[in-house]
């Protein structure tokens, strides 16, 4: 075998190897997937967990078919055409202004979108070599490793299929981009040109938005109310996006409310996602939510601070 077909395979197993990898991430952590699936504004907001469930399974199918050696350059295509998918959607959010991490390697590692496009677009190049010159595989040889490629992908499918009940509901999408906020000491956030935004230690929402995030301009109209009827509760709104036009975007919406600006890059362990809102008392984030809630949440909030949450009850069944 010539150097170059078995630089070749050894791309292909270790691009396979890295497939794996990354489905098991993903896997491991649907709603928080599908939150950033959700983010990128290609799908419909229903279509997002099934997406994404479906997008981590043919990453687990390809990468098992790859490391296994068997159908390499049929594996090698789909590969490919996996991560053109990516380029393609990353392109997009980061396009929009909707996107600030891209969320390919799951819970493994946050990766802005430039740095997204940089590395899946040098992995397309190394696939489409090794799809280039991988040697033809000898059939006797790989007969058996076919065989159990087969049935682990007859495994994967039918956990596919069982699976829809594991595709994360909206609730969950929506409380994992918050997931782990609240409880969590904040003073101020990091500002433009090393100056921080101090939070008062009295009650305070603080809002997190992109001037050109959808999401966020639907919230518009929920973010007044709440605004307007907060009483004596603080209220900061933080644009996060790069080079936000903050008057034209307040014109332009007929927002009411000031809004403030702050580098994204370092508020990447307190916005998991835009819009968010947090309600901060004493330096502590009392409460998080995906989306603005009315006004009897946030008081309902301050009135329970400190207690546990109580669980939610199921929802209530028609009778017929």
């Amino acid at each position: 075998m010539s150097t170059h077909g078995k630089g070749a395979r050894l791309i292909a197993m270790l691009m396979g190897a890295f497939l794996i990898v990354t489905a098991a991430s993903k896997l491991a952590n649907m709603p928080r997937f599908a939150a950033q699936v959700t983010s990128y504004e290609l799908l419909p907001e229903e279509w997002a967990p099934g997406v994404a469930y479906l997008v981590a399974c043919a990453e687990l199918l390809v990468g098992v078919t790859l490391v296994m050696g068997v159908f390499p350059r049929l594996a090698l295509a789909a590969s490919i055409a996996l991560l053109g998918v990516f380029v393609i959607a990353v392109g997009w959010g980061w396009l929009r202004g909707c996107l600030e991490e891209c969320g390919c390697f799951g819970e493994l590692l946050d990766r802005t979108p430039a740095q997204a496009m940089a590395e899946d677009l040098a992995l397309i190049a190394l696939l489409v070599a090794s799809y280039r010159y991988h040697p033809p595989v000898d059939p006797k040889r790989v007969a058996g490793r076919r065989r159990v490629c087969g049935v682990l992908a007859v495994l994967i499918v039918a956990a596919m299929a069982n699976g829809w009940s594991y595709v994360p509901s909206r609730a969950e999408v929506l409380d994992a981009q918050v997931a782990g906020l609240p409880g969590r000491r904040l003073d101020s956030i990091p500002g433009y040109g090393g100056k921080p935004i101090a939070i008062p230690s009295s009650p305070t929402i603080v809002v997190f938005i992109s001037t050109r995030c959808r999401h966020c301009i639907h919230s518009l109209p929920q973010l007044d109310d709440l605004y307007s009827q907060r009483g004596n509760i603080g209220f900061m709104v933080v644009a996060v996006n790069k080079r936000p036009d903050i008057p034209e975007f307040r014109r332009r919406f007929r927002v009411r409310f000031p809004i403030l600006a702050a580098p994204y890059p370092q508020l990447t362990h307190l916005v998991h996602g835009v819009p968010e809102v947090l309600l901060v008392h004493n330096h502590r984030i009392v409460d998080a939510w995906p989306l603005p809630p009315g006004i009897g949440e946030v008081s309902h909030s301050l009135a329970t601070e400190g207690q546990p949450r109580a669980p939610e009850p199921p929802p209530d069944e028609h009778e017929g």
